[in-house]
């Protein structure tokens, strides 16, 4: 009987021993459920966050196109009013293209041309004066 007894007190030792461990796994197994809600309530913050980081950069996209869209009408605007009246100015003050350089050579042999035409407008006077006087 002695060996039955000792055999039952090993078995009642080692169910002790596996009821603390029960009773320790029971333990982690709240701490696990409570780790899990801890990490649901975080995602769901983390989502929130990642809706509100998508708004955000939906709305800098929309700041973008809009910002290139002014940079473009800006550019169009200095082109068109800026710099091409300032390079009207400078050609008007310091000529420099060609077709300007041609339109001067253009004037100045007109001038030319006229003042030959004057010339011979005026000989032709003299001459149509003196035939008059003759008769």
């Amino acid at each position: 009987m002695d060996a039955i007894e000792q055999r039952i007190d090993v078995i009642e030792r080692r169910m002790d021993v596996l009821e603390h461990k029960v009773e320790a796994l029971e333990q982690n197994a709240e701490s696990v459920e409570q780790d899990i809600k801890q990490l649901n309530i975080r995602l769901g913050g983390m989502n929130e966050q990642m809706k509100q980081m998508v708004e955000w950069i939906v709305a800098l996209e929309q700041k973008v196109k809009l910002s290139n869209q002014q940079f473009y009408e800006f550019q169009l605007m200095v082109e068109n009013d800026i710099k091409h009246p300032v390079s009207m100015l400078c050609e008007n003050v310091y000529p420099v293209s060609e077709g300007w350089i041609k339109n001067e050579r253009r004037l100045t042999s007109l001038e030319e041309n006229v003042g030959v035409i004057k010339v011979i407008v005026e000989k032709h006077g003299r001459e149509i004066k003196n035939i008059k006087r003759m008769r």
